[in-house]
């Protein structure tokens, strides 16, 4: 069979993206993408594809296709220790002078995690034709070495308190108040001591060499070795949460709450990359360059939510079955910028050559994936069998990521709005039918690129989702 097969995108965004007679993009054939050694094979020994100076190698350990990715697996044991006391309290029988009660609890926990691991740090062979591979032979050496066992232990313990209060004003209505720490640990999989590590090469083309058939590459460097998997010095997330409202409810299913909040975080992570340390080969001083979770320093949210429900029940007949939901929350997020260069030899400079896997462009410190404002509005109707919702869900501008993996500028969502519809019949008790449409309107999600310090942007990706 053909190694490429042709696949039509006249229908590309519905039609009109491609314009003119020949709708085509190339691929590879889906028979040779589904023969993992055929494949390997392939772009290893093709002329054309090697003539341009693919560092593209496939995952091995010692030699061998690494099917499973076993670099990924490691053995985690964690054991928790967890010690909780509660006092509540309440003065409801009998109240203040005017006729208000409060309500509450005042507790703390005690919190022991260790955690032991093992694990393998195993280097991806470096392959390609070899002319190619003789410009760089200590970085090929690196790369064959044989599999280290890693090992790990860590304990860390939290005190956690929090006190959660109650103001009844009315039957209807009460103030809440509450304040706590909380911790979030690290996953499993993000604790894994097993990685690996893979020789990043850059390859310098004699562009006056036409001939597809003829290797044009003149020299190859080394850039940078990137280490992938867990990071067994994760922390747990730390937050100190505030939050005061105001809620009222009255008939069967009517409400109206405001509530004010506020979170302090430590730790946060994140998907990253940090400089751990340099390696000298074939006469280049390259980085050593950490890929996966992170602690980030700290973070700080502020905002209040308002929402309202109502239900029209004092309307006649099947009219008392609608209902609206609406409600509003406004975020003011902030964060330290990822740290894009670290003092890897402890001399206090950032001394490090820079290296495109570690640039993180423009100062951004925006919370990842948080907007300012956020708006729902949800029209409801319900009864003993059937339920129907349209809903109409709208949230403004967020960062996506802080560095693109094409361009290494930080992206942003823009403010995208989705109409859906669902519907819910009961048959019987056992039984319900559900129906969903989404994206009603076609609305496109676009994201943009910031392109100076200036703040300029421009468009990076649109979709709409169906």
């Amino acid at each position: 069979p053909s190694n490429f097969e042709a696949v039509s995108f006249a229908d590309f965004f519905r039609g009109g993206v491609f314009q003119g007679a020949n709708t085509d993009v190339i691929f590879p054939d889906r028979g040779l993408l589904s023969d993992y050694d055929a494949w390997a094979s392939f772009i290893a020994n093709d002329s054309l594809i090697n003539s341009t100076g693919t560092d593209w190698s496939p995952l091995r350990v010692n030699g061998v296709v690494d099917y499973r990715n076993d670099g990924a697996i490691g053995e985690i044991e964690e054991d928790t220790i967890n010690l909780f006391a509660r006092l509540d309290f309440s003065n409801e029988a009998t109240g203040f002078a005017n006729g208000w009660y409060l309500e509450g609890n005042v507790g703390l926990r005690y919190t022991k995690t260790d955690v032991d691991g093992e694990g393998v740090l195993r280097y991806v062979e470096i392959s390609g034709q070899p002319a190619d591979l003789a410009f760089t032979p200590e970085a090929l050496a690196y790369s064959q070495q044989a599999p280290v066992d890693q090992s790990f232990s860590s304990s860390d313990e939290h005190w956690l308190p929090s006190l959660n209060f109650k103001l009844h004003t009315s039957d209807n209505g009460f103030f809440r108040f509450g304040l706590s720490k909380n911790i979030t640990r690290p996953t499993i999989g993000d604790l894994t001591p097993s990685r690996s590590a893979t020789v990043t090469r850059q390859f310098i083309i004699d562009e006056t060499i036409t001939d597809p058939n003829a290797n044009r590459v003149v020299d190859v460097n080394p850039t940078t070795v990137s280490i992938g998997g867990g990071n067994t010095e994760l922390k747990a997330i730390e937050a100190i949460n505030l939050d005061l409202s105001y809620e009222h409810y009255w008939g069967d299913s009517n409400s109206f709450t405001f509530s004010l909040f506020a979170k302090d975080i430590e730790n946060n992570i994140i998907d990253g990359n940090l400089t751990i340390g340099t390696e000298t080969l074939d006469g280049e001083t390259i980085p050593v360059v950490f890929v996966g979770k992170l602690n980030q320093d700290k973070a700080e949210l502020r905002g209040f939510e308002v929402a309202y429900q109502k239900f029209f029940d004092g309307l006649p007949s099947f009219l008392s079955n609608f209902g609206v939901q609406a409600n509003y929350t406004y975020i003011d997020a902030t964060t330290n910028p990822p740290n894009a260069i670290q003092d890897a030899d402890g001399d206090g400079l950032n001394d490090i050559p820079a290296n495109f896997e570690r640039i993180y462009r423009y100062g951004v410190d925006e919370f990842l994936g948080l907007s300012e404002h956020a708006a729902n509005l949800i029209g409801i109707y319900e009864d003993d069998t059937k339920e129907f919702r349209l809903a109409y869900n709208w949230r403004s501008e967020y960062l996506s990521s802080y560095r693109d993996f094409v361009t290494g500028n930080p992206i942003y969502q823009q403010p995208t709005g989705y109409l859906d519809a669902s519907a819910k019949y009961n048959i019987n008790d056992n039984f319900q039918l559900r129906l969903q449409v989404a994206n009603i309107l076609d609305t496109r999600a676009t994201a943009e690129q910031v392109i100076d310090d200036n703040g300029n942007r421009f468009g990076r990706t649109s979709f709409v989702g169906d």
